[in-house]
């Protein structure tokens, strides 16, 4: 039976209803009990890979090869000496230490080798093709602060928000799997364990964090092998160019128009803010407001970027 609903929308100081048709059948994502039991199936074969990382702090990495090659974050080695090392500690105990090799500033990517105890092999995960698209499943495996006795590696489930582009291919992604420092360099893993992106930076928005393609690891993974340097690094995720970001007037229809959409799907963040700010039987709200609210989505809209619901998708909460 189709249903018809009001949803206010308010922006820029118009207020206008907007009457929507109840979503047609549609397929619905996996039961959140299907994605716990993916990850759980996948996490005994990745856990061994990753790995912490110890340069006078602690940070993340993942061993994406058996001859000890380990993906990790660029803005690790802001302040890297010449020829420092890099002290590895895999889960089940062992101590290793790892060469730095090449990094690329602007993609956040960075390539180690362990190099002693030599001639043994060590456990990797299986790295991806490429990426997932918006709104596909992950998750991340840290180790913040380090090993610690008694704790495992960190997990944290997710759904990829947007995407970032260059020249077709994705070079960073958005996922609201939410990362603290400590787990920068961690991997980033479809549900079926396969390393999609590595954990970059998270912003002062909740559910707002960066992950470098795997893509461009398959692009640049020559030249970091060759241990090459590189990249811009105001550009790169925690730089000041990418975190400058402003949003346009001319993406505001887009912005106002995902908001309706939120409302019309019953979204439960958009919904909880209309309910919040009932007043004497109307909605008192302006766009500064709604514009906090949907912050990523705002900033992704304003880059033309795709954009997808994260983990509290309605079809989801609904299950």
């Amino acid at each position: 039976m189709k249903t018809k609903f009001i949803a206010l929308i308010i922006g820029l100081g118009l207020v206008s209803s907007v009457w929507a048709e109840a979503a047609q059948e549609k397929t619905l994502p996996p039961s959140p009990q299907d994605l716990v039991s993916q990850l759980k199936s996948s996490l005994p074969n990745v856990r061994p890979s990753c790995v912490s990382l110890d340069r006078g702090g602690y940070f993340s990495g993942v061993i994406i090869s058996p001859e000890g090659f380990i993906l990790t974050a660029a803005h690790t080695m802001r302040t890297l000496k010449e020829d420092q090392k890099i002290g590895v500690t895999l889960p089940d105990g062992r101590t290793a230490t790892a060469d730095v090799l090449g990094f690329n500033r602007e993609s956040d990517l960075a390539l180690l080798q362990i190099t002693s105890p030599s001639g043994q092999s060590w456990p990797y995960c299986q790295v991806a093709d490429k990426t997932l698209g918006v709104g596909g499943f992950c998750f991340t495996v840290a180790h913040p602060a380090g090993i610690l006795s008694g704790r495992p590696a960190q997990v944290r489930m997710g759904r990829i928000t947007s995407l970032v582009m260059n020249e077709g291919i994705p070079s960073l992604l958005f996922a609201d799997c939410n990362i603290q420092p400590g787990d920068s360099g961690g991997p980033l893993f479809s549900l079926d364990g396969k390393l999609i992106g590595i954990d970059s930076s998270a912003a002062n928005i909740l559910g707002f964090n960066f992950f470098p393609a795997i893509d461009q690891w398959h692009l640049d993974q020559a030249r970091l092998k060759k241990g090459e340097r590189w990249g811009d690094s105001k550009k790169a995720p925690d730089g000041e160019t990418f975190s400058n970001l402003s949003i346009s007037k001319e993406s505001m229809p887009a912005i106002q128009q995902e908001f309706a959409r939120r409302l019309q799907v019953q979204y439960p963040p958009s919904l909880n803010l209309i309910q919040s700010r009932i007043k004497n039987g109307a909605v008192e709200i302006d766009m500064d407001t709604i514009l906090h609210h949907m912050a990523p989505t705002a900033i992704a809209l304003s880059r033309n970027q795709a954009i997808s619901l994260g983990l509290d998708d309605p079809d989801i909460v609904k299950q």
